[in-house]
């Protein structure tokens, strides 16, 4: 499927992010590859706005070159990893995105099964049983979602991590895409951005 044009933009700009990076680090796309245990052509065409980074791609750099996964995606805060920025509380909302975006846009059961456990608050259930766990495996962020992933990220670091957050930020992405749903795939590209602090007055389920 053929990009959109804000999907491509956004893309654009996380490769020249990319690039960026290796000037700073003084470093080539080969010894980034190597460093991350990935393949040198993968990370060339993340670096060149081709490819869709996954997850292991953010992890790996946040994880051995100290950068912040929010500069990457969205361009916002310094390069570099400080105490505010939570790489595991990031890639958790990610599973949320994206698991509500195949419930509610893709009208996957499965998906929409694990989307009313979180939203129970039932997240330790989802790792433990197996088909969940191989489902949240082979789930792929869009990149039309990184705006909303983002958002929901910095809302959840003002507040503590507690049950109730957990659930209304379930609430806030299922919220997101029942709104795409109900104004169709035209809307797609231009989402309303949800807040944490707006989702505590939505409902209670999601699905």
């Amino acid at each position: 499927m053929a990009l959109s044009a804000p999907e491509e933009s956004a893309g654009l700009e996380m490769a020249r992010r990319v690039r960026i990076l290796l000037a700073e680090m003084d470093m080539n796309q080969g010894e980034l590859a190597r460093r991350l245990g990935l393949s040198p052509g993968y990370v060339s065409e993340i670096a060149r706005g081709v490819k869709r980074p996954g997850a292991d791609f953010f992890m790996g750099v946040h994880r051995e070159l100290n950068v912040s996964v929010d500069w990457l995606i969205s361009g916002i805060g310094a390069m570099f990893f400080d105490e505010g920025n939570r790489a595991d509380l990031l890639h958790a909302i990610w599973v949320v995105v994206a698991t509500a975006r195949s419930a509610i846009i893709e009208r996957d059961i499965l998906a929409a099964e694990i989307l009313q456990v979180m939203g129970d608050g039932r997240f330790e259930q989802v790792a433990q049983e197996p088909r969940f766990a191989a489902f949240i495996e082979s789930l792929q962020l869009e990149h039309r979602d990184l705006g909303l992933t983002a958002a929901l990220y910095n809302g959840h670091l003002t507040g503590a991590d507690t049950q109730r957050r957990r659930r209304q930020l379930v609430s806030a992405a299922a919220t997101h895409f029942r709104m795409q749903s109900s104004i169709g795939l035209s809307a797609l590209t231009t989402p309303p951005m949800p807040t944490l602090e707006s989702a505590s007055v939505m409902e209670k389920t999601v699905i």
